[in-house]
């Protein structure tokens, strides 16, 4: 534990003592309110933005899920038709199954 972490009374393992560089393109006129907001707040742009997210991306967020698009039933018959068409180019034949070369190049005995 730093110094500085023992006497704000945090340990390395706090998530919420940790900082990280985060890095976001915005317009020049957003920027210019937000710098406006913060000083406004007697804060840091970093503080006034860092205040607004945390209000913004609820606690209880599950940060081990993954964010994606559920499996709709549109996108797996979008798969079946990609599936056919490969099927159909190739032949009608699917590719080999390629474990068993990767392994052999990898120097891995079978």
């Amino acid at each position: 534990m730093t110094e500085e972490n023992q006497q704000a009374g945090t340990n390395d393992t706090d998530d919420q003592s940790k900082l990280s560089k985060f890095t976001v393109d915005l317009s020049r006129g957003l920027q210019r309110r937000i710098k406006l907001a913060a000083s406004q707040n007697g804060l840091s742009m970093s503080e006034y933005v860092e205040r607004v997210l945390d209000k913004a991306v609820s606690s209880d967020t599950d940060v081990t899920k993954q964010v994606g698009h559920p499996v709709t039933r549109e996108a797996i018959e979008r798969l079946r038709h990609l599936r056919q068409r490969i099927w159909e180019e190739n032949n009608r034949q699917f590719f080999e199954d390629s474990t068993e070369l990767i392994r052999q190049m990898r120097g891995y005995e079978t």
